[in-house]
């Protein structure tokens, strides 16, 4: 990737290097660059959920979080069923620190968590959005699980336990946290 600049100009790339040549430009710290080559890509590919999701990426990673959190949003409305979109989205709309925002992630953290319910980052999410918005018993159930996701029962069971505390004893939340404590 570090030798595609010297083998061909940017303009007269197949996708693939065009894809890798943004890619490695933002690796670079060239975040123009890279966003003219993910927008270059966008204007030809317009309906691709991926070259949006990666665009997203970049400005996220680059601290342009309105602006990630809008492309995220757009890759999201063309790829409704894609977990780790949504999720990536709430990541960003959480990132933006605001009740709105943090509300808006929480549901769409909601739909990742049925589209896949085995994406750990997804449950971690959950947590922190349930927490801002004050309900602790749903942020350490959501913990518990994310726990239990990647292999660590005692954890789990801790979180659960805590989740038990607080949760309405009717309610399915506080049966799930039981199921995991056990």
């Amino acid at each position: 990737v570090d030798t595609l600049p010297q083998r061909q100009p940017a303009a007269d790339m197949p996708v693939k290097a065009h894809y890798a040549y943004a890619i490695a430009e933002f690796r670079r710290g060239n975040l123009e660059t890279a966003l003219d080559g993910m927008t270059a890509l966008e204007e030809e590919f317009p309906d691709d959920p991926y070259l949006l999701d990666t665009k997203g990426q970049i400005l996220f990673e680059s601290g342009k979080l309105p602006e990630a959190a809008d492309t995220y949003r757009e890759a999201s409305r063309l790829a409704p069923d894609s977990a780790l979109i949504r999720t990536s989205y709430a990541g960003a709309l959480l990132a933006l620190e605001t009740p709105e925002r943090t509300k808006e992630a929480v549901g769409e953290l909601e739909r990742s968590r049925l589209l896949d319910p085995a994406y750990g980052t997804t449950w971690r999410l959950l947590a922190t959005g349930y927490g801002r918005q004050g309900f602790e018993g749903m942020a350490q159930l959501a913990l518990a699980e994310e726990a239990l996701l990647a292999d660590r029962p005692e954890e789990a069971r801790a979180f659960a336990d805590k989740a038990l505390q607080t949760l309405p004893e009717d309610s399915p939340a506080h049966t799930r946290a039981a199921d995991l404590k056990m």
